[in-house]
């Protein structure tokens, strides 16, 4: 379990959201769109204090639905 958590966080974290290596940069989904946007809002604040959950692999729905506009806005074009 801990190492299937572990290679879950470096696939997404280190893989997708902070883009350290090349692959996994063409995903065009909105629910990776949204760990993308959460991510950055859990970061926006330097301090302990005020940081927002992000939820790893289950995004709070509010950033879901923000990507899933994002989405639809972009491939409709």
């Amino acid at each position: 379990g801990i190492a299937a958590y572990g290679f879950a966080y470096f696939m997404i974290h280190d893989v997708y959201i902070h883009r350290r290596f090349k692959w996994l940069r063409d995903i065009d989904h909105p629910y990776f769109y949204a760990i993308r946007k959460a991510h950055k809002i859990h970061h926006k604040n330097i301090g302990k204090e005020k940081g927002e959950c992000f939820g790893m692999l289950i995004v709070p729905p509010k950033f879901y639905k923000e990507a899933k506009k994002t989405f639809l806005r972009k491939t409709s074009n």
